[in-house]
């Protein structure tokens, strides 16, 4: 991963309704820029998300130093981010005397908002995901327990958004009862084609029982 540094300024009303954001991330790209543009991209474009922010301003920087190659990892430049803003946000609920999941609720995408960046979003689970993991671990706020055993045990949440390269996929059936999904994209069979198959089935109708998997490599 790129070292980064990212410098944010987030406004809310008493209430704690997010009201803009104004944030600059520099990377630290190495000798050799070349995904660096890439991590900037990403970073920037998740650097808000996923909350309802009218007023929104990122700007990002690669910065060409005499050090290793930085380059993309694992969700790279969303995570990033997502670790400065949610640890302000959960800053921004202690000011206000607020409980991070309840500040995070009033607060996140809900089905058709505009994002930061200015898409109509659809399909939005991230309240629902966030009750669900607030139940799973039993929240009770973010004061330590003492354990038995004498240690203190903490809870924490956090929610993020990050772009994907979604492949291009259709569905056909050759006039039979079987249909056979076509996606094109990254080769990650345990996750992205069944997944991609369950999204085309689900909008027909069928079960994920009835699709075959008939994986072709092109390298």
């Amino acid at each position: 991963r790129a070292p980064g540094r990212l410098h944010s300024r987030t406004g809310c009303t008493k209430d704690g309704t997010l009201t803009a954001q104004d944030a600059t991330v520099y990377w630290d790209a190495g000798a050799y820029v070349t995904t660096g543009p890439r991590v900037n991209y990403n970073a920037g474009f998740g650097a808000s998300r996923p909350y309802k922010m009218p007023n929104a301003r990122v700007n990002g920087y690669c910065v060409m130093t005499n050090k290793p190659l930085g380059t993309a990892y694992r969700g790279f430049g969303a995570t990033e981010v997502a670790w400065a803003y949610e640890s302000q946000m959960d800053l921004l609920a202690a000011k206000l005397g607020m409980d991070p999941v309840e500040f995070r609720m009033g607060n996140l995408l809900d089905e058709g908002d505009a994002s930061p960046s200015g898409e109509r979003v659809s399909q939005v689970g991230v309240k629902d995901c966030l009750a669900a993991v607030a139940r799973s671990i039993g929240w009770e706020g973010t004061a330590p327990r003492r354990m038995p055993d004498g240690k203190l045990r903490g809870k924490g949440v956090a929610c993020f958004s990050k772009i994907t390269g979604t492949p291009s996929s259709n569905v056909r059936n050759y006039r039979t009862f079987v249909f056979y999904p076509y996606m094109s994209g990254y080769y990650l069979p345990c996750v992205k084609n069944r997944l991609n198959a369950w999204v085309g089935i689900n909008l027909i109708g069928l079960e994920l029982t009835f699709i075959p998997f008939i994986t072709n490599i092109i390298l």
